[in-house]
C-alpha cells in the first residue's frame, strides 16, 4: 500500500476541510504539493460573513492533522499567521490608514491666466 497520497487526493482533502468550516472558496486559492499546503487570498465565511481568529486557528489545526501534511503556508489578505512548535498564532492584520496633510487636502485651481489669454485672442 502506498503511504504517500496523490496531489489530487491532498487537494480534495483540503477542500473537504475548507467546506466543512464554511470557507468561501470563491475568494480563497489553495494548492498542495509534496506534503505542503498553500493557502492564499481572502479567507471569509461562506456565503457572507467573517471568521474569528479562533476559527482560523481551528481550521489550520484541522488541516495540519490531515495525512501527509507536513507544512502549511498562508498568505491571507486579512490575517497574519505564524506557527511555533505546532501552535498557530493568528491575528487580524491592521489596515493601513493614510491621512493626507492639509496641503494635500486643499486643491487650488487658478484659472485667471487661462481666462486672460482667451480674452486677448
Amino acid at each position: 500500500m502506498e503511504t504517500d497520497i496523490s496531489r489530487y487526493r491532498m487537494n480534495q482533502e483540503v477542500k473537504i476541510v475548507l467546506v466543512r468550516n464554511s470557507v468561501d472558496l470563491s475568494k480563497l486559492s489553495y494548492s498542495c504539493t509534496g506534503g505542503a499546503v498553500y493557502l492564499y487570498g481572502d479567507l471569509r465565511k461562506d456565503p457572507s460573513g467573517s471568521l474569528t481568529a479562533l476559527d482560523v486557528e481551528n481550521l489550520l489545526a484541522e488541516l495540519s492533522r490531515l495525512p501527509n501534511v507536513r507544512y502549511i503556508q498562508c498568505d491571507f489578505q486579512e490575517w497574519s499567521v505564524s506557527s511555533e512548535y505546532g501552535i498557530w498564532k493568528v491575528s487580524r492584520k491592521k489596515k493601513a490608514y493614510y491621512a493626507p496633510s492639509e496641503e494635500e487636502k486643499t486643491i487650488t485651481i487658478d484659472d485667471t491666466d487661462s481666462e486672460a489669454e482667451s480674452s486677448e485672442r
